[in-house]
Formats: C-alpha cells, sequence, structure tokens
C-alpha cells in the first residue's frame, strides 16, 4: 500500500476496505503499479514493479509491503531472515527484496532518487556562455534560484572565443614583390599524411614565384626522393 499518487502506473480507481494489523479498517481509493529501486544486501540496485499496489490516503505518509501479498502471487517467492536482516528471495536466486529492522518494522532499502542543484558555471556553459550581466533578476523571472558568481570567477571558453583579434600585417606592405621570373621561389613540404594518395604519396612538395604566384605541388613517395 501506497499514499503517494504521484508514483503510480496504470491508475484505477477503486474503492474498498483495507483491515490493518490493529483490526482497524480504512478505505482505499484506487490500484496500480509502483516502481522501487530496491537496494539488496550486496549493494546492487534494480528496479522492482510492485503491481496490485493499493492507494490508501489515510495511511499518510506510511508505505506498507504485505508478505502475505506477495505469497499470494504463486511466483516461487520465499521469505528468510538473518538477525537485524530480512530477505525476499525467488526460485533460490539472489534475493530481490532487501529489509533491515528498524524499531519494530522492516523497512525495504531502496536508492533514494536526488537532484543536484547546478553550479553557476553549469548554467553559465547551459544557457550558451552569456556575459554575468545577463544572468540577472531583470532579466529572468526566476533569477532568485540562480547561483551567485563565484569570485575571480573566469570562463576559459569565453576568454578563448571572446577575446580581440588582430590582423596579421600584410608582407606586402612592408616588402617588394621580385620583379623578375624565377628570381625567388617560395617552397614548402608538407606531410606525412595519415591516408596515402591514390598514388602511394605521403608528402607534397610546393613551389611558388614570387614574382608571377605560379605555383607547382609535386607529389613525393619519401622527403628523401629526388
Amino acid at each position: 500500500m501506497t499514499s503517494n499518487l504521484g508514483l503510480f502506473r496504470n491508475f484505477k480507481t477503486i474503492k474498498g476496505p483495507v483491515r490493518l494489523g490493529d483490526d482497524s479498517v480504512i478505505e482505499t481509493c484506487g490500484c496500480g503499479t509502483v516502481m522501487i529501486l530496491a537496494k539488496t544486501s550486496l549493494r546492487h540496485v534494480s528496479s522492482r514493479y510492485l503491481e496490485r499496489v493499493l492507494w490508501v490516503p489515510s495511511l499518510g505518509s506510511c508505505s506498507l509491503l504485505s508478505w502475505r501479498a506477495i505469497v499470494s502471487l504463486e511466483k516461487g517467492f520465499s521469505l528468510a531472515s538473518s538477525g537485524k536482516d530480512m530477505y525476499i528471495f525467488r526460485e533460490n536466486k539472489p534475493e530481490v527484496i532487501w529489509g533491515k529492522l528498524d524499531g519494530q518494522d522492516y523497512v525495504v532499502q531502496e536508492e533514494k532518487e536526488s537532484a543536484k542543484k547546478m553550479t553557476y558555471e553549469q548554467w553559465h556553459e547551459a544557457l550558451g556562455h552569456p556575459s554575468p550581466d545577463y544572468l540577472k533578476s531583470n532579466n529572468y523571472s526566476d533569477a532568485t534560484n540562480l547561483p551567485k558568481v563565484p569570485q575571480d570567477w573566469q570562463c576559459e571558453i569565453c576568454i578563448t572565443s571572446k577575446s580581440t583579434k588582430r590582423k596579421p600585417t600584410s608582407t606586402t606592405d612592408t616588402e617588394t614583390r621580385s620583379e623578375t621570373l624565377f628570381e625567388l621561389i617560395h617552397f614548402d613540404l608538407s606531410g606525412n599524411f595519415p591516408q596515402p594518395s591514390f598514388g602511394k604519396s605521403n608528402y607534397y612538395v610546393t613551389f611558388i614565384d614570387d614574382c608571377t604566384r605560379y605555383a607547382w605541388i609535386y607529389p613525393i613517395h619519401a622527403k628523401s626522393t629526388r
């Protein structure tokens, strides 16, 4: 039985009485399937689906698991205990549910899902690296939930991508181009490339005439090629 309607799947409205251990009777308002993240004594976690779970609002935040209801499924479940631990097995396999004694009750051990509050750095990245001035309350109705800018905080990505760039000075502004053919030749060697060309070349060499800017490109197999 559970009192949290948000946990149910395939929920159906069902009215009926439920008798508790002290012989008192309360009313159920629905039935459905509930998933729990059950932990075992070996610290393994797996999702388990409990079917035909009753929704009993008057139980408040208390959820009860009935061993008698599990046995009635006739699916080979067995119960064992050791000290303050209780285990539910299925067909001699490792336990599927582990309970620990807490006061007078055995509490099913579950892995609780938790949400982590995002840091300012994570918000900054998620919103596309905006300036801190854009993460103020006058720009977002829920900006009060945003963390404050850390002291002396800097974003390396912003520094790299938003830095001011200066165009390099062209060599033609400081040097005079050659006026005679082949008086000055510029050449460069590139490679080794990870994938050879169709001609099995791993490098290529370029020659550029400074006067006409005419270029020649020759593929070569190795640097030692003459």
